[in-house]
């Protein structure tokens, strides 16, 4: 059995470090390929655009998250999804070195290497909603569909895709409708 890490031993890392960690047992996390990257600065660029402009919050793509899960200190939840979202009124969650809580956003771009974690039924997608991550968006990048969870009574629901000429939104982003259509046309 692997030896449970600490916040502290996770922080002694090296920076970039391929892992992230659920109730202090490791994940690896392969690096993304250059699809993947491309989806996530898009999409991490629309949001980030968005919520300036109005003055919403503010986007941040591939930063580690420390989530309150998990019933002791010494064995933390860091995960890193690939773009998350704070509200402004949150924005004090935001630290120097990760985001301490649930960002308001959660998205995740599908690979191969993460698709059965990131979906209904994986450990990332379980552990933000034990989390109470109030909006979570998985990306498919390869079957170019996008679907939308919300978090009612303790439970991410929804989920229906969206093909990709549909459209994503989230409560914390009013106005917004992220078209997939625009973001699939740049893989091509």
């Amino acid at each position: 059995m692997p030896r449970l890490l600490s916040l502290t031993d996770y922080d002694a890392l090296p920076e970039g470090t391929p892992i992230e960690l659920i109730e202090g047992r490791s994940i690896v996390t392969p690096a993304a390929m250059p699809i993947h990257q491309l989806l996530v600065t898009l999409i991490a660029d629309a949001l980030f655009r968005f919520a300036r402009a109005r003055r919403l919050g503010i986007a941040y793509a591939d930063v580690d998250v420390l989530l309150p899960v998990g019933s002791a200190p010494d064995r933390p939840t860091v995960l890193r999804p690939d773009v998350l979202f704070v509200t402004a009124a949150r924005r004090g969650i935001v630290g120097r070195q990760r985001v301490v809580g649930v960002p308001d956003l959660v998205v995740e771009v599908l690979s191969p290497e993460n698709r059965a974690n990131d979906l209904p039924g994986g450990v990332k997608f379980a552990t933000y909603e034990r989390a109470g991550a109030p909006c979570y968006w998985v990306i498919d990048p390869d079957e170019r569909w996008g679907a939308a969870y919300l978090l009612h009574d303790g439970r991410l629901v929804g989920g229906e895709r969206a093909g990709a000429s549909g459209e994503l939104r989230c409560p914390a982003l009013p106005g917004l409708a992220l078209r997939l259509d625009e973001v699939f046309a740049e893989m091509d």
